[in-house]
């Protein structure tokens, strides 16, 4: 039962932790590119769409710190009422009192690492194309987005660089493609000696 108290007494400081460091996160991206916006008069409704799909690639960044706060401020918490002291005294250890917040760390770092590997990437590549055709090139429309300088990673040690990717058709113009051999190359070495 004491377990349960600490997570929900967790989990509700990280909502709130997340949501103030979101919050401040997206008011100073908002006033790092105010000069942006402004110039080329973006409109509320875009802007809305841009930090909607910008949201994941901060909240990726933004979840360890906010983590770390609200374990904190929950410690604290139980420090200053006693109640650390009135779970040692029932017989439950410092160890105990934190292993749920070591389970939830796991949780936690696993659902990030999952949102990382799926939403991130797409939204990111969403939030860049609004940002450089919406915003920066003042189109109309969103199904004319492209991408410049993109580097992406292919198969077999294959890193393909384009000068610019039209999402909407998904083709590359003016591709280099490198090829990293030497992990191959030493392979063969081993097996010949």
């Amino acid at each position: 039962c004491s377990s349960d108290l600490l997570i929900k007494n967790f989990v509700s400081a990280l909502f709130y932790c997340l949501g103030v460091f979101l919050l401040l996160f997206v008011i100073i991206d908002l006033f790092a590119n105010l000069d942006e916006f402004l110039k080329n008069a973006a409109s509320l409704p875009v802007l809305i769409t841009y930090y909607v799909y910008f949201i994941p690639t901060i909240l990726v960044q933004v979840v360890p710190i906010a983590c770390l706060v609200a374990v904190l401020f929950v410690i604290g918490n139980l420090s200053r009422h006693n109640e650390t002291i009135a779970l040692k005294a029932s017989g439950i250890s410092a160890f105990q009192i934190l292993l749920p917040y070591f389970f939830m760390g796991i949780l936690i770092s696993f659902g990030v690492l999952l949102v990382n590997e799926t939403v991130v990437p797409q939204s990111a590549l969403t939030s860049a194309s609004i940002m450089e055709g919406l915003i920066k090139k003042g189109k109309n429309d969103f199904d004319q987005r492209s991408l410049n300088k993109v580097t992406l990673y292919g198969k077999d040690n294959q890193m393909i660089y384009a000068r610019e990717y039209e999402i909407s058709a998904k083709t590359l113009h003016d591709v280099i493609i490198f090829q990293d051999n030497r992990r191959e190359d030493f392979q063969t070495e081993l097996k010949a000696k």
